[in-house]
């Protein structure tokens, strides 16, 4: 447990550390934009741009750490544990996509059946030994990884709309020769639906991760 607990503490940091990276970014491109800093224009647009970069990054570190995928450090504690995260997750996620290629309906029932054939219920005991144990420590960290995508969606709701003022305020604050009128209004379109669709992907797939615990500790009677 002690290798858990280690990948556990480096999960939260990489978590913190990416929304740190992100607000900075934000930070950067606001003092940039409101301060008058006596710096040359150089100087300026370097810092200018290192903070529209940080805002980026931050999200893309964020969404690399995601519990939902085969080598996060999350996964890494998940198996661990000895309890398949990606690969239930996947199974779920056919029922939320509801069809299938072929055109064949993926039912929340057989999903649940499935799950009930595979697992005991939390707590209990059966004499089938083909079944499965949810741990007490399997049922924690269903928990803790819950916690982790409500967190994470709500830092994303409330950092979008100020992280997108910064990309504009920041594009129009740049003394580049390219950036005529029209080539600024170009670039924060650019940049703003790109951010967009990344904060829209990082929220949609937290939220996904929310429903299966939500769904999967339902089924399972694991106390959330």
């Amino acid at each position: 447990m002690t290798e858990g607990k280690d990948i556990r503490m480096k999960t939260n940091r990489t978590i913190s550390k990416s929304a740190l990276i992100t607000m900075t970014g934000f930070a950067i491109s606001m003092v940039m934009c409101f301060a008058d800093l006596p710096v040359s224009g150089t100087v300026r647009n370097i810092i200018i741009i290192s903070g529209i970069v940080l805002i980026y990054l931050g999200i893309l570190l964020s969404r690399k750490d995601s519990p939902y995928l085969d080598n996060s450090k999350a996964s890494a504690l998940a198996d661990a544990l000895d309890f398949d995260l990606v690969g239930n997750f996947k199974e779920y996620k056919k029922v939320l996509s509801a069809k299938d290629k072929n055109g064949n309906y993926h039912m929340y029932s057989a999903w649940k059946a499935g799950l009930l054939n595979k697992y005991n219920r939390y707590g209990e005991e059966t004499p089938d030994k083909k079944k499965a144990v949810i741990t007490e420590d399997i049922a924690y960290y269903l928990r803790d990884i819950k916690r982790g995508s409500e967190d994470k969606a709500d830092l994303f709701k409330s950092i979008m709309v100020p992280a997108e003022f910064g990309i504009v305020a920041s594009i129009y604050e740049l003394d580049l020769a390219p950036l005529t009128g029209e080539a600024c209004f170009a670039a924060v379109i650019f940049l703003s639906v790109a951010l967009c669709v990344l904060f829209a992907v990082e929220i949609k797939a937290r939220n996904k991760i929310i429903t299966f615990v939500g769904d999967f500790c339902e089924v399972l009677g694991i106390p959330v």
